[in-house]
């Protein structure tokens, strides 16, 4: 069967589903588009991902490109620490940035420990045999007062008694919605660096930060913002608009978005993302959009129904 048929095909059984499952919960929905994920991933999406990052690395040698923003079963993903690193590495992304959901109603700083750790643990206990394994980073993406706001820290930040000030500090994210100038300055303060994640999306609670707010009151605490990410079509440039670095993410929370849209830098002159982020020095890249047929079903699939609310 034909690429252009099967997505067809896909995205016709997909819209199906979705009509049918609006009132589950968003986990149970994971659990019922997964097979269709992985479907999509092995028979059309995965080896002409695999052959365009290789040809970007060829065409500028050096490249470091990577995931900045995904989630997994810690939070609201549907896969586990593992698996995402795994295929990030079957990919050939050099880094993959989990970052759960901080919530103050729903996701909690103890889930994001735990996540954090499991990252770490499978760093140090690797055994995909061929495979390197993708740097990782600790990162959080926190429910803040004006919208998302994604928090990333050093490798350092894996130690335990490094870790534990990250415990310390955002333990009270957990009791309410914290200001955005809040968060992004104790980021600062701990040497990690701040992603604004879909900027300018609109939901019924604090999401994608309003674009004047950035402009007028966040751009001086934050280091840089979305592009380009592949889950919610955006294709901008408000790094240029707003003075920041760029980044390219897929906000992946089904383990098929990873690598369509990524984050990269050159390692000649910048020694890890962070650095390359302070200094301005990265680059959204779109990969693929081969998936673009797959999300208007997939949008309705996750829609909130009035019975149940949902805040990622």
């Amino acid at each position: 069967m034909k690429r252009r048929t099967f997505m067809k095909k896909i995205a016709g059984l997909s819209l199906g589903v979705s009509l049918t499952t609006l009132a589950l919960p968003n986990k149970a929905k994971s659990e019922i588009i997964k097979p269709f994920a992985k479907l999509v991933a092995d028979n059309v999406l995965d080896d002409d991902l695999i052959a365009s990052i290789k040809a970007l690395k060829q065409h500028s040698p050096g490249l470091i490109i990577g995931e900045t923003h995904s989630h997994s079963t810690f939070s609201d993903g549907g896969h586990s620490v593992e698996t995402i690193f795994t295929r990030g590495a079957t990919l050939g992304l050099d880094f993959v940035t989990i970052t759960e959901h901080l919530t103050h109603d729903r996701y909690f700083l103890e889930q994001n420990i735990a996540s954090i750790e499991e990252q770490d643990r499978v760093r140090k206990y690797w055994n995909h045999e061929g495979l390197k394994p993708p740097v990782c980073y600790p990162a959080l993406e926190v429910s803040t007062n004006m919208g998302h706001l994604i928090t990333l820290f050093p490798e350092e930040y894996y130690k335990p008694n490094m870790l534990k000030q990250i415990h310390r500090y955002f333990q009270t994210f957990d009791k309410s919605l914290p200001p955005a100038e809040s968060v992004a300055r104790l980021t600062c303060a701990m040497g990690g660096v701040t992603i604004i994640p879909h900027p300018g999306i609109s939901r019924s609670y604090p999401f994608g930060m309003p674009l004047s707010y950035i402009e007028h009151k966040f751009v001086e605490y934050a280091d840089s913002i979305e592009d380009i990410c592949t889950a919610h079509a955006l294709n901008e440039k408000y790094s240029h608009r707003f003075g920041l670095a760029s980044i390219g993410a897929s906000d992946d929370h089904l383990n098929i978005l990873c690598g369509t849209t990524v984050t990269a830098f050159q390692s000649s002159k910048y020694p890890d993302l962070q650095h390359a982020i302070k200094k301005r020095g990265t680059m959204a890249i779109r990969v693929s959009d081969k998936l673009d047929p797959l999300f208007t079903p997939v949008k309705l699939f996750f829609k909130p129904s009035n019975m149940i609310s949902s805040h990622i």
